[in-house]
């Protein structure tokens, strides 16, 4: 961690000399560091700029080439007043670029003398795994058996980042402590202080299971995303039927073709989640659908009841996101 802020530190100083407002010397190398970035030059300089941490060729260009000119190993020429958009381009990886802004010349301004830090702040294999780790220990499970026998799990994150992948490992051990399962699940894109449910609910396995001594392991990996979230254009409202089950009806008023994850929480009259079930559904562009989301059963027989008997709850409540694949 402490070498990650030393980085930092080094590529905002580079930004700082950069933007300056004294005249960049005759020559010399820069780093892009950020789209969006200015740097200021004065007719007749020349700057080489590079793109570090890569092997791969890049193509340069130039917005205005009568202002501000570069070749193909990424030389800058300034040539008259004005601004030009630089580009960097592999292939159709990511694009790179900085707005070079072109000034007279004036004969009080001198080619001052300073080192560029050359360096870049793309991490180690080795910083990352640090930052996963310590990312993954502000990550909070909390396990719970609930009336239904399922184990519900309540993944929230602490961190003042949002996680691009959360793997969460748990060893499911009955009253002894010996083990009786393993299982795993993963959430996506979990912004801070947010929550993610999921649940456990193997019949042969729940009744042999105890909560308080199962244990879990939490890794953190940065993943891309491909998902896009648009949840406040869609909008999922239910209500209870006669067989007590719930009716969903689910409306996307999002440009794209969406997918609703979420959660149901059946509660007791005191207000205590006795069971849970999942939401998942797809839906078109502007289009409603309806789902039904069958009531809770338990999961194992007991003197009190048979398997998969109804659960009895009072209410109802869920939560849910939406999202589109970019």
């Amino acid at each position: 961690m402490r070498k990650i802020k030393k980085l930092l530190v080094m590529a905002l100083a580079l930004v700082m000399v950069m933007t300056s407002v004294f005249a960049i010397p005759a020559e010399t190398d820069a780093i892009l560091v950020s789209k969006g970035q200015k740097v200021t030059m004065y007719v007749g300089q020349t700057m080489k700029l590079s793109l570090l941490g890569t092997s791969k060729k890049v193509k340069w260009t130039s917005s205005k080439k009568k202002v501000a000119s570069v070749n193909k190993k990424g030389k800058i020429k300034a040539k008259k007043k004005g601004k030009a958009k630089i580009t960097a381009k592999q292939g159709s990886a990511k694009v790179f670029y900085c707005t070079i802004v072109v000034k007279k010349k004036k004969n009080s301004i001198t080619n001052p003398s300073f080192n560029v830090p050359v360096t870049t702040a793309t991490p180690s294999p080795q910083d990352i795994a640090i930052a996963n780790n310590a990312l993954a220990a502000n990550v909070a499970v909390q396990k719970q058996k609930l009336a239904s026998g399922q184990i519900l799990f309540t993944v929230t994150n602490n961190n003042s980042t949002a996680i691009p992948k959360v793997k969460i490992s748990a060893l499911l051990s009955d009253a002894n402590g010996a083990p009786v399962d393993t299982y795993e699940f993963y959430t996506y894109d979990l912004e801070p202080g947010a929550s993610f449910y999921d649940m456990y609910e193997l019949s042969s396995n729940c009744a042999l299971i105890d909560a308080n001594l199962s244990t879990v392991s939490v890794s953190v990996t940065q993943d891309k995303s491909y998902r896009t979230y648009n949840t406040p254009m869609v909008t999922v409202n239910g209500q209870r039927n006669a067989d007590g089950d719930i009716v969903l009806t689910n409306v996307n008023s999002s440009g794209y073709k969406s997918y609703i994850v979420g959660t149901v929480f059946f509660r007791d009259a005191a207000g205590n989640v006795v069971a849970v079930k999942e939401i998942y559904e797809s839906i078109e562009v502007g289009a409603t659908t309806f789902s039904t989301i069958y009531g809770p059963t338990y999961r194992y027989e007991t003197p009190d009841h048979k398997s998969y008997d109804d659960v009895p709850y009072v209410t109802a409540d869920w939560k849910f996101r939406s999202y589109y694949y970019q």
